[in-house]
């Protein structure tokens, strides 16, 4: 997504020299995979919209099926009345019930559920309760760091392993 806006902003050249030694030509890190042979279904829950919508379009772009949902109290609704989804990434400081307590809501209705916690703050570690996600990330400029953590986790998951180390 970010690769297309500045494509359309800047001329080829200088879109290739922004690129040049760190990323290919779609703006992935070298290396870096992005089609699956199995599209995972994945819940994400943010409060912020234009967060929300990014990190939708950048999960979608790298291959994965997207809900998104904006408060905790949705959440929680959405997994009583629907199919679980093979992953559920929340943001910690949501608006009304936190993603802590989304977590720990969600653990005792479906505790096969992996959860990614997504958030801009490091003190969520401290939290005794955060150590029950499969795992988590920092929210960062690096547009991938979401995608990559997802799919370890969920590639984890299948391999029968728990937690992160």
């Amino acid at each position: 997504m970010l690769h297309r806006e500045i494509s359309r902003s800047m001329p080829e050249r200088e879109v290739a020299q922004t690129t040049q030694g760190h990323s290919d030509a779609a703006g992935y890190p070298k290396g870096f995979q992005k089609k699956r042979s199995a599209r995972w279904r994945v819940l994400l829950v943010d409060d912020n919209p234009s967060l929300r919508a990014l990190y939708k379009g950048q999960l979608i772009e790298e291959g994965y099926e997207v809900e998104a949902l904006e408060s905790g109290e949705k959440t929680i609704e959405r997994l009583e009345r629907g199919p679980a989804p093979d992953a559920l990434v929340l943001d910690i400081k949501l608006g009304g019930m936190d993603g802590i307590e989304v977590m720990r809501r969600v653990l005792a209705q479906r505790p096969k559920i992996p959860i990614l916690l997504h958030s801009a703050y490091a003190d969520f570690k401290d939290d005794f309760s955060a150590w029950c996600a499969d795992d988590y990330v920092l929210k960062s400029p690096d547009r991938h760091a979401l995608g990559r953590s997802l799919e370890r986790m969920l590639r984890r998951r299948q391999l029968g392993e728990k937690k992160a180390p």
